[in-house]
């Protein structure tokens, strides 16, 4: 056991052992004062169109000192993950005997992948080369060993760890959550938007920089990456894994049907006797090894999202009690929405403070506490403080109390102020996961593909929600069935007739049917982000969560 100093980082000490070098990767640190680092990663990118690769990037910020390391790989990302990311090496000493790992016989010895290696060329005499030093690799090129790690870098406790909501960060992010609940650091997101707002004028490529000074110094804008944020991600993660092996099974499908039209048109040999292509063709995919294999994965993949979503919260306070909306079409919801608390819209603060102290001062003014046990038994434990004002205010009415009333009646208003505050930042958080999902109105005309405007919703949201008005359309004894059939009888009342404009003709009955599955999946939308910020709000202890089966009805 080795006791570092507060400014050391956490290094490998070598110790021999009856003449073998074993690496001690894995030490208990003790701090006078445990200080908390600020850790900014900005995942990596695309490459440039020069072919400049843009790997993983994590700035580490203590005091005023940044750090500043590039992780190149899936690997290394993993090794700063397990705080095993080397970042500086020593030369070995003759005679040095290393030990490499091995997961049961050596877990603490030393990862190949970590050393510092030279290429031993064709005919070079190695008579002078230790053995143990010398690795052959899959392709018959031998390496041998110069430098071994001995700094490593990677998530330590108390860590706080900032990057961007979404995106291809989403599993290391995932990854970090998870082993910083077991070491106690944390990892924050922020959306994007806020990022673009915070950054002015710096370069994208500093990224990490900002995001390390942003989460010590404005941690108010972001949000904590939690165990639901986690299951959501999987979600994610298995729905494209499950798109891939399906994409894979239709590319293979239409290439055995290409091969066989080709083959009936253009054999010399015949005509293609058998005459009839479909059965022929399920012939040949009923015998394929290829095609049953991809169509074996893809039931697999399916098996896997079923599970993922069915772990997630809102599946059973959300979803799952909507007839005819299965794992599938849930995931294709839950993956692109990911946090609803990037929607959420906050009242002004500044104001709601202010009409919460102005109403405390006036409910103060106004007696409450002391007329409030003369409608004692009139009050339950259930019932709101707002409730309660207007119950006192009554009494006081009653019993002569004119300008305590008065003051009493000014306090309510604050109230109702404040409510009205909280109720305009609920409509525009909605309003913004309508148009995210492209079920909003732009100038007062539904969202769609127009020349001349952006259609910048997201388009798997919407096609979710297409596919899922169609099972709401075929269900019509479902709650939202009944809900569209409702929409769809109003509108013909409106529009009883068919009009022809500039040729077009508008109203028919597919037109009205359109307009109708819309117009449901909108107020599904509403009913989605009242239900799902219930779920976010739950921990308070006082809210009552209801799903959109209930808002719906």
């Amino acid at each position: 056991m080795v006791a570092v100093n507060v400014d050391t980082p956490l290094r490998v000490f070598l110790k021999e052992t009856n003449g073998v070098l074993y690496p001690q990767c894995f030490l208990t640190i003790y701090r006078s004062v445990e200080m908390t680092r600020y850790i900014g990663i900005r995942h990596r990118r695309k490459a440039t169109k020069e072919g400049e690769a843009r790997p993983t990037t994590v700035a580490i910020r203590i005091g005023d000192k940044v750090q500043i390391h590039d992780l190149e790989t899936e690997t290394d990302e993993l090794d700063f993950l397990m705080a095993r990311f080397p970042v500086e090496w020593k030369k070995l000493d003759d005679g040095e005997e290393v030990v490499w790992f091995d997961a049961k016989s050596a877990p603490n010895g030393i990862h190949p992948h970590h050393c510092k290696w030279r290429t031993v060329k064709r005919g070079e005499d190695s008579t002078d080369l230790e053995l143990d030093r010398l690795l052959e690799g899959a392709d018959g090129t031998v390496r041998y060993l110069m430098k071994v790690p001995s700094v490593f870098e990677g998530l330590r406790t108390r860590d706080k760890v900032g990057m961007v909501l979404g995106g291809s960060g989403d599993r290391f992010a995932a990854a970090l959550s998870r082993r910083g609940e077991s070491i106690g650091s944390t990892v924050w997101r922020i959306p994007p938007f806020v990022l673009k707002a915070l950054r002015g004028e710096v370069s994208k490529d500093d990224d990490h920089l900002l995001l390390a000074s942003l989460v010590e110094t404005k941690l108010s804008s972001f949000y904590l990456l939690r165990l639901r944020d986690r299951e959501g991600i999987r979600v994610k993660e298995a729905l494209d894994i499950r798109q891939q092996a399906m994409k894979a099974r239709i590319s293979c499908e239409q290439q055995m049907l290409q091969a066989l039209i080709g083959h009936a048109f253009l054999s010399e040999e015949g005509h293609f006797p058998e005459g009839v292509i479909k059965e022929e063709f399920d012939r040949l995919k009923a015998n394929d090894q290829i095609f049953k294999a991809l169509e074996a994965e893809e039931n697999r993949r399916d098996k896997e999202l079923d599970k993922a979503v069915k772990a997630v919260e809102i599946w059973d306070k959300i979803f799952g009690p909507i007839q005819g909306c299965g794992s599938r079409l849930a995931a294709g919801l839950i993956a692109p929405i990911g946090d609803i608390r990037r929607f959420l819209v906050e009242p002004d603060a500044n104001r709601m403070q202010e009409l919460y102290a102005r109403s405390e001062q006036l409910e103060q003014d106004g007696q409450f506490v002391r007329d409030r046990v003369y409608v004692a038994d009139r009050i339950t434990s259930d019932m709101k403080h707002f409730k309660v004002l207007q119950i006192v205010r009554s009494w006081q009415e009653r019993n002569g109390h004119t300008a305590e009333a008065q003051m009493l009646t000014e306090a309510i208003n604050c109230h109702r102020e404040r409510h009205k505050l909280r109720r305009a930042a609920h409509n525009k958080g909605k309003a913004k996961l309508k148009a995210f999902c492209g079920v909003h109105c732009i100038n007062g005309k539904f969202a769609r593909r127009r020349v001349g405007q952006v259609s910048n919703w997201n388009p798997a949201a919407r096609q979710a929600l297409y596919l899922l008005g169609e099972q709401f359309n075929r269900r019509p004894e479902s709650v939202w069935g009944k809900k569209l059939l409702e929409y769809k009888a109003k509108l013909r009342v409106v529009h009883p007739e068919v009009i022809e404009e500039d040729g077009k003709k508008r109203f028919t009955n597919g037109h009205i049917h359109k307009m109708t599955l819309w117009r449901t999946l909108t107020k599904f939308v509403e009913a989605l982000y009242n239900a799902w910020t219930r779920i976010e709000k739950e921990q308070s202890g006082t809210i009552h969560i209801a799903s959109t089966e209930s808002a719906a009805a």
